[in-house]
């Protein structure tokens, strides 16, 4: 089951994001995370807040964490 979060109103275009989400589309979010971390963009800290959120929304409706994927 996918589980989404969104950052509204971010400073930043999606142009220079699209770039970060793109390596970590279809990832695990252990992985992503993995990959975020060591990327100097600032968008990088953006998509890692974004995943994160997603995991807690995953962990609230009491889903599995480890298989949770990004999309």
């Amino acid at each position: 089951m996918a589980y989404t979060a969104t950052h509204k109103y971010a400073r930043i275009s999606a142009r220079k994001v699209r770039h970060l989400a793109s390596l970590v589309r279809g990832k695990f979010a252990d992985e992503a995370l993995d990959i975020l971390r060591f990327q100097p963009h600032r968008g990088a800290r953006m998509l890692e807040k974004v995943i994160k959120s997603a995991l807690g929304n995953a962990e609230h409706q009491q889903a599995q964490i480890g298989r949770a994927s990004c999309r």
